[in-house]
């Protein structure tokens, strides 16, 4: 089985690595990620990532407020640290943040993250 650097990359980075901290802000209530919105990549899942997921790390200068939809002013459910590595379910097209339009759903802490701040190691991101 071929690997790529990347990959090998993120299996040094989960086995070395230590607790990864998250501080819940509020409710952890969350919406599911919407079926008909428009999102890029297309094809991550069992062909660009690992199963049904791709894998990311917040790569924010500071904290990461990751919200229950994907917009900025919706309400936010978590805030993750740099680091913080969590499963990439899919991808959407919102309200621009930062001059990015896109939004990834976290399925780990169940919430939607601006994708300019997650770092998905080049792989792709399927559609919601």
């Amino acid at each position: 089985m071929r690997t790529t650097t990347a990959l090998r990359t993120l299996a040094a980075a989960l086995l070395t690595s230590g607790i990864l901290a998250v501080t819940s802000v509020g409710t952890t209530a969350t919406a599911a990620p919407p079926t008909l919105a428009r999102g890029h990549g297309g094809g991550a899942g069992a062909f660009g990532g690992f199963g049904f997921w791709t894998p990311g790390v917040v790569v924010a200068p500071g904290w990461l407020d990751v919200r229950q939809l994907p917009t900025p002013v919706s309400p936010v459910v978590n805030r993750l640290l740099p680091g913080f590595q969590d499963s990439v379910q899919c991808v959407v097209l919102g309200p621009s943040f930062n001059g990015n339009p896109y939004w990834y759903w976290l399925s780990g802490v169940r919430a939607w993250a601006p994708a300019g701040f997650v770092y998905t190691y080049g792989l792709r991101v399927p559609y919601c």
